[in-house]
């Protein structure tokens, strides 16, 4: 299955695309249905300034997502070293993985870096970390300490937890930044069943 960016499913008259996002508020209950016609039991629960990867209505929406009182966001999480699924409350308080990145002990403000007139969300590499081609095929790997630069927190559909970026390079040095070959974007892997937390997490 190609990795590209693609809607995920429709859901009530809407076409759901996978994000990255992090929590900003208080834990996160994660149910086990979407709510509707069922009581649904929690099956886990996401952490106040965790990652995860929710569906959301678009890739470039602005934070925070739109808000409501039902079990709307289908969401996959880490639970016990693995991505468990599940739904979230659509009022709950998070926003796209590129609004807010991690200081090793909690979220702060994103840097932005602007590229060929476009503005982008800048972040680093923490470890090495695996990358896909837009096509879903292994691209190879970066760095510990690399930034990227993305225009969004879109991820792939086949491979849960590889955010798209848009350009690279190293963090010393002043060189240009790059991109992924003749890709337009890559998708590189958040790692977040090693770490979704601020002083824990792969990219930030």
């Amino acid at each position: 299955m190609a990795e590209k960016v693609e809607p995920l499913f429709p859901y009530q008259g809407q076409t759901l695309y996978p994000r990255a996002a992090v929590n900003l508020g208080g834990t996160i209950n994660v149910y086990s249905s979407c709510g509707h016609g069922t009581y649904p039991s929690v099956v886990g629960t996401i952490a106040t300034n965790q990652a995860f990867i929710v569906a959301g209505y678009g890739c470039t929406e602005i934070d925070p997502y739109p808000s409501g009182s039902s079990l709307s966001w289908p969401v996959w999480f880490v639970k016990n070293g693995a991505f468990a699924e599940g739904w979230i409350n659509r009022n709950t308080s998070c926003v796209g993985y590129r609004f807010r990145n991690s200081n090793g002990s909690g979220l702060v403000g994103i840097s932005t870096v602007t590229i060929n007139g476009v503005q982008h969300s800048l972040m680093a590499t923490k470890r090495s970390v695996a990358v896909l081609n837009s096509s879903g095929t292994s691209w190879g790997s970066l760095a510990a300490n690399v930034y990227i630069a993305t225009r969004d927190d879109c991820t792939g559909v086949s491979n849960t937890g590889y955010m798209r970026a848009h350009y690279y390079r190293p963090i010393q040095g002043s060189g240009a930044f790059q991109t992924f070959g003749s890709n337009t974007y890559a998708f590189v892997n958040l790692d977040l069943k090693n770490g979704s937390m601020p002083n824990n997490r792969a990219v930030w």
